[in-house]
């Protein structure tokens, strides 16, 4: 009886190894590799810029009316960040522009980020900014929908010296550490 169950287990687990041997092995595609680096590149990124919004006073308060003005502070190391905030109809323009900003060796921001939504948060974005440093790219804001404050919907372009632009999903955004989105 001992001899049997031993067969019977011995073949089970030829039979088992055999399967699991057979199943493929998922790679992933060239794009899909472009793709998951992006995403990587777009979540560091939003780490490092998303400090650089923290600093600003007014775009950081409670309420959509005390964020409207202008500010503009200089960066730890070099350039400046400039904050416009104004009412457009029943919504707001909201423009970051960064010059030659750098907060912390390695990322050097060059660019604007021009945010158009109403009062519920809903809107668009567009503007470029460049990155100059150790993650050298550029980052595409035209097609980012937003939904309630936050992204809800479109892609990020990526660029870097190593690829060519790559759209990432809305929902990479969430992966960063720190995600800032409009309050109204």
């Amino acid at each position: 009886m001992k001899k049997f169950v031993f067969l019977f287990l011995l073949s089970f687990g030829f039979l088992y190894a055999q399967e699991i041997e057979s199943e493929p092995i998922e790679e992933l595609s060239l794009e899909q590799e472009e793709t998951q680096i992006a995403e990587n590149y777009f979540v560091d990124y939003l780490n490092a810029i998303n400090k650089t919004q923290k600093r600003l006073v007014l775009m950081n308060k409670k309420g959509a009316l005390a964020k409207l003005g202008e500010e503009t502070i200089q960066g730890l190391v070099s350039g400046t960040l400039h904050y416009k905030t104004k009412i457009k109809g029943f919504g707001a323009v909201i423009t970051i522009t960064y010059s030659n900003y750098c907060d912390e060796e390695g990322w050097t921001f060059d660019g604007q980020i021009i945010t158009k939504s109403n009062m519920a948060g809903n809107g668009t974005m567009e503007g470029v900014v460049c990155v100059e440093g150790i993650a050298a790219g550029k980052v595409y804001y035209e097609k980012a929908v937003l939904k309630g404050g936050k992204p809800g919907d479109g892609t990020y372009g990526i660029e870097t010296e190593t690829f060519a632009r790559t759209e990432v999903p809305y929902t990479a955004f969430f992966k960063a550490d720190d995600a800032i989105t409009v309050e109204m």
